[in-house]
């Protein structure tokens, strides 16, 4: 951990130190204390998987939930006291070799998001319930946007990770997961008082429900992802000309991707669409793909189709439905308009599917074909700046040039 991460993480805890000294007066009510800090500890050892992204999945703890109660209903110091204790126990249970500085980054950084969205809560609530809604969406918002900022702000200056990069990867699934929620947060203190610490259990129940769902949709798409991916190999396999030819076109658009500093969760999406841009071929007949001579007109027409077939497989992928999908449409769309299926034309076509047509012409190129060897890297580099500013996007050849120039290829 370098040397302003350390600081970083001195400075929120002397700022969480501050306030607690010297705002704590004593636990008023220990019964709804212990009540909140027990549900505390018993949130935060569930967790609820909402994202399974290039080998590493993303975790959200239910803990929010009592937090939020807490700053309804204790004083700042009090919640703050909750947040982080509810926070650490389970930690030091389950991960005892942590680093000592990232238990107190945790604690810290919890604690604040917690004292803030209590005082908050003091400042604009009412005395009707029923009013106090908004004001319970608004401090549980507030606090999950502290809660992130934290963690972008400990990502970027921690790692090499740039701070384009450190706010797509803590502000798209993981922030926008937990907006998910704050109905919940505000079921659960409405129910309070009119059903006491009853609604605690059965937003516990809530909670379970939704981890459950997630758990048995994420894996019911890994498992079609993973189908699609077998499909497509087989597909290749049918032909030894294209044998492994999307695992490599995925692998040059991984390199063009990375080249052009795009953040990793981006890069691994445009990866995932690169493997999966001829899946779409399953709907084209063998006749026509493994035809050894010239398509005609109306079996390039066929061809032609695969697109669009793509794009409806993947649209059944509710993680793809919206990028992904659209990606592979457009992977045959040209620079100059000319392309297909719908002419899109320069930066119409989104940025991953260009990626994905320069990966795929420069992957053609490099690997034998029935009809003529592999071409030399002289010939693949002068085709290349020839379809520069027509066929393919001329930034993306540059990147790719660039590439082939540093590897020797």
């Amino acid at each position: 951990m370098n040397r302003k991460t350390k600081l970083f993480v001195l400075f929120i805890f002397l700022i969480y130190l501050f306030l607690f000294i010297f705002s704590f007066k004593g636990v008023k009510s220990p019964s709804i204390f212990l009540t909140l800090l027990f549900s505390g500890i018993i949130f935060e050892i569930i967790t609820i998987a909402i994202a399974d992204f290039s080998g590493s999945s993303i975790k959200l703890t239910g803990g929010i939930i009592v937090n939020i109660l807490a700053s309804s209903l204790l004083s700042p110091a009090e919640t703050m006291l909750i947040a982080s204790t509810s926070v650490l126990i389970p930690r030091l249970y389950r991960i005892r070799n942590l680093p000592l500085i990232k238990f107190i980054f945790n604690a810290s950084q919890i604690g604040l998001s917690a004292f803030v969205a209590s005082v908050l809560f003091r400042t604009l609530s009412t005395g009707d319930p029923l009013w106090n809604i908004p004001v319970i969406f608004l401090i549980a918002f507030v606090y999950m946007f502290m809660n992130t900022f934290f963690m972008t702000t400990i990502l970027w200056i921690s790692s090499s990770t740039n701070l384009r990069e450190a706010v797509s990867r803590t502000f798209s699934t993981p922030f926008f997961s937990m907006m998910t929620l704050l109905p919940v947060c505000a079921v659960v203190y409405i129910s309070y008082f009119y059903i006491g610490f009853v609604a605690i259990p059965l937003s516990l129940a809530l909670v379970l429900s939704i981890q459950i769902g997630n758990s048995y949709k994420r894996k019911y798409e890994d498992l079609r992802i993973e189908n699609l991916r077998s499909l497509a190999k087989s597909l290749e396999e049918k032909d030894f000309y294209t044998r492994g030819h999307s695992e490599r076109v995925a692998e040059i658009a991984r390199k063009i991707a990375h080249k052009m500093n795009l953040p990793s969760r981006l890069v691994e999406r445009i990866y995932i669409a690169a493997l999966l841009h001829d899946i779409g071929k399953v709907g084209i007949p063998d006749y026509v793909l493994n035809k050894p001579t010239t398509l005609t007109k109306e079996e390039f027409e066929i061809v032609k189709q695969h697109p669009i077939k793509g794009e409806a497989i993947l649209k059944e992928i509710g993680r793809f439905r919206f990028k992904e999908a659209k990606w592979v449409r457009h992977h045959h769309e040209r620079w100059d308009g000319k392309g297909y299926p719908d002419g899109l034309k320069g930066e119409e076509i989104p940025l991953p599917s260009r990626i994905i047509a320069v990966a795929d012409v420069y992957e053609a190129m490099v690997s034998d074909r029935p009809y003529r060897k592999a071409l030399s890297k002289e010939e693949v580099m002068k085709q290349l700046r020839e379809m520069k500013g027509t066929a393919l996007d001329p930034q993306i050849v540059d990147i790719l040039l660039e590439i082939i120039e540093e590897e020797g290829k």
